[in-house]
């Protein structure tokens, strides 16, 4: 059985190809537009890895269904992609209670790069 990952961007284009990137690789791949989206998305789907982009609807809306996650006990792994930092200059890393994800990824990302950090993501969960 394959693993299956959500992407949450607002921006379509960049979950078709992450999207087309993970499900040639042989990844179930799911898909939200926002944070609602993305948060049904977790109890229906139970997805194993989340792709989530910091903004969406809203400036900082990828920290809030980060927080929203860890605060309702999902332990899922979690990418975060920005545009944020190089656009303004401020630097992000994970942190359990701001920023509780596993790994940030400056867009624009390649796709061979997000595929690389599933990959090592899910065998790090698959070894606990």
């Amino acid at each position: 059985m394959s693993a299956k990952i959500l992407v949450a961007d607002d921006d379509v284009d960049v979950q078709e190809i992450i999207k087309m990137s993970l499900a040639g690789a042989g990844y179930e791949v799911v898909t939200a537009n926002n944070g609602t989206e993305a948060l049904a998305a977790l109890d229906t789907e139970s997805p194993d890895l989340v792709i989530l982009d910091v903004m969406m609807a809203e400036p900082d809306e990828g920290f809030y269904v980060a927080q929203k996650m860890r605060k309702s006990g999902h332990e899922t792994p979690i990418i975060m992609l920005t545009s944020v930092g190089q656009a303004v200059g401020w630097d992000f890393d994970a942190d359990d209670e701001m920023v509780p994800v596993d790994l940030f990824l400056n867009k624009p990302v390649k796709p061979e790069v997000i595929l690389e950090k599933v990959r090592e993501l899910l065998s790090d969960q698959e070894v606990e």
